[in-house]
């Protein structure tokens, strides 16, 4: 596709089914903080923009959810211009406007108490963050880390690689903010897995 056909082709080919598709595993990843879902490709947004990251902002964009995109993917006209078109959704400069953040460079994106926190009156009028990161999965690369929480039994092994340096003590901070505080997606290839706010993160020592 070259760069004026790439903007408006590539969104779902059933759009109705593949949404639904979409919303019901991001539901299932919040609710199960640390199961991994997959998706086969339903879109083909411009690169570097991955499948599963244009899947979700097809997904949960419309014309009332302000997005922002970090610095790699805001470099790219026709992937702003591939959203817009398909999904409305106004794009803004501001993190803590943003109801939806898509951030490609986990090394360079801001602070988590950057993006929209919501309030005592409004807390789901906060940020979900859609990180992109180098793998994602209970065996394999990456940093070995344990959730606690709602959703979880006890407590669950996940494998992460790709996560700022200070990530955990970002994430205590944001657990301190209930009910307020930003919730996280993560995705890798074609595997995603959530962190709502209420999730305990600590990495296992070796």
């Amino acid at each position: 596709m070259d760069n004026q056909s790439s903007v408006f082709e590539g969104g779902f080919s059933a759009p109705v089914y593949d949404a639904q598709k979409i919303f019901h595993e991001l539901m299932h990843a919040l609710a199960s903080p640390g199961q991994i879902a997959s998706s086969e490709p339903l879109c083909k947004p411009p690169a570097p923009c991955s499948h599963l990251m244009g899947a979700v902002a097809l997904t949960v964009l419309d014309q009332e959810s302000p997005a922002w995109f970090d610095e790699v993917l805001s470099g790219y006209e026709n992937i702003k211009d591939w959203l817009t078109f398909h999904t409305g959704a106004p794009i803004i400069q501001e993190p803590h406007k943003a109801s939806f953040a898509f951030i490609d460079c986990a090394e360079k994106m801001p602070l988590l108490s950057d993006f929209a926190l919501g309030n005592q009156e409004y807390p789901d009028r906060s940020s979900t963050i859609i990180l992109k990161v180098s793998a994602v999965g209970s065996k394999g690369q990456g940093d070995n880390y344990i959730l606690k929480g709602p959703g979880i039994d006890g407590s669950r092994e996940v494998h992460i690689a790709g996560l700022p340096q200070d990530f955990c003590q970002q994430w205590q901070k944001n657990n301190a903010l209930f009910p307020c505080g930003v919730d996280l997606i993560l995705v890798a290839g074609d595997s995603l897995l959530g962190l709502p706010r209420t999730t305990k993160v600590q990495m296992k020592e070796a």
